[in-house]
């Protein structure tokens, strides 16, 4: 199954922690995650679907990021949130605090990857590839995926919905991606 966990702070001072398993071989119906986040449970959501995770922990934390802001100086501005899955979904949030007011600072504010709100989630689907394959996909990386996928003469998914999802998901973070190559030592 898949942990879900995260930590937020009570006004009387106090920290309560959330965890849940989504989808467990010992419990194959999820857990309610509504029971486990209780008043951070967003209310647009009557019912929580593998997909829809991503999302529920974002309105949680959005909620969670709201009420401390009411009870203190500070806001609390999502940075970064992004999901992927690698067998099950995850869901993660970098948060900036800063002085109620205040702006971001000047170096966040054209970053291509910034969130702006919580709805904003980069949805990390690259698929694995060999040297061999991302060579490839670099070559017409100036193409669109189903491009991409018809100049390689491959697709990084067998299905072809998912394989242009994983192209224009490839090229955003293209500079990110690791590359591994074997390496002799004498």
């Amino acid at each position: 199954g898949r942990a879900v966990s995260f930590k937020v702070a009570r006004e009387d001072g106090t920290t309560a922690d959330f965890s849940a398993v989504i989808g467990s071989r010992e419990n194959p119906n999820p857990l309610s995650l509504n029971d486990q986040i209780g008043d951070f449970f967003p209310a647009a959501f009557e019912s929580v679907k593998k997909e829809d995770v991503p999302r529920v922990l974002a309105g949680a934390v959005s909620l969670a990021a709201s009420n401390a802001t009411a009870d203190t100086k500070f806001e609390f501005a999502p940075i970064l949130c992004t999901t992927y899955a690698d067998g099950q979904r995850m869901f993660t949030a970098t948060i900036f605090t800063k002085n109620a007011g205040s702006e971001l600072p000047d170096g966040l504010q054209g970053w291509e990857f910034l969130s702006r709100t919580w709805n904003n989630i980069v949805d990390i689907s690259v698929p694995d590839l060999s040297l061999r394959e991302k060579v490839l996909i670099d070559k017409y990386l100036n193409r669109g995926p189903q491009a991409i996928i018809n100049m390689a003469k491959f697709k990084p998914v067998s299905e072809l919905d998912e394989a242009r999802i994983a192209i224009l998901s490839y090229k955003k973070l293209h500079r990110f991606y690791p590359t591994f190559q074997t390496v002799g030592v004498h």
